[in-house]
């Protein structure tokens, strides 16, 4: 084996806890603003979004958020979902036909969550689904699945790795 092989092969278990651990980072803002809805869920009631424009704007770090801007009960609000529609896929011209000016979508409100974006997805308006709380706790099963649960892993494997290579 040559020494690079080598050095990798002494060093994969840190190397796959660290990739684990950035991935579970960058993915801890979908079980938070789970909890957000989830702690404030009495307050979300069935709505109706009537549609004013089609908003994006550029992220530099994910490229563009698209999302809706309208009116609920005479409120001016935006909706940002990426489950609303592939919008990369879309585009303006594609969005534009499916959600023209005026068109109406249900979902929920709360006005009394803030409206910052968390995720790329507003918390103040949210798509409609028949189970709210159900909704969010599938992706809290998510994070943990697919973000916490490789980070564990990798955890194990490293200090078992290094209790070996002690003795």
């Amino acid at each position: 084996m040559t020494r690079p092989q080598q050095s990798f092969l002494k060093h994969w278990p840190t190397l796959m806890l660290g990739l684990a651990l950035v991935w579970m980072l960058v993915n801890l803002f979908t079980p938070i603003s789970s909890l957000i809805v989830l702690f404030n869920q009495a307050g979300y009631r069935a709505g109706v979004l009537t549609v004013e424009k089609i908003y994006h704007q550029k992220d530099f770090e994910s490229g563009l958020v698209w999302g809706l801007h309208g009116l609920i009960a005479d409120q001016s609000v935006r909706l940002y979902a990426s489950e609303l529609a592939d919008a990369k896929r879309l585009g303006y011209a594609g969005l534009s036909r499916k959600y023209p000016p005026g068109s109406e979508l249900r979902v929920w409100y709360n006005p009394e969550v803030t409206d910052t974006l968390f995720n790329h997805r507003t918390l103040r308006v949210l798509p409609y689904t028949e189970d709210l709380p159900a909704t969010e706790i599938e992706q809290l099963f998510w994070w943990f699945k697919y973000c916490l649960l490789p980070f564990l892993v990798a955890w194990f494997i490293l200090a078992r790795w290094k209790k070996r290579s002690l003795s």
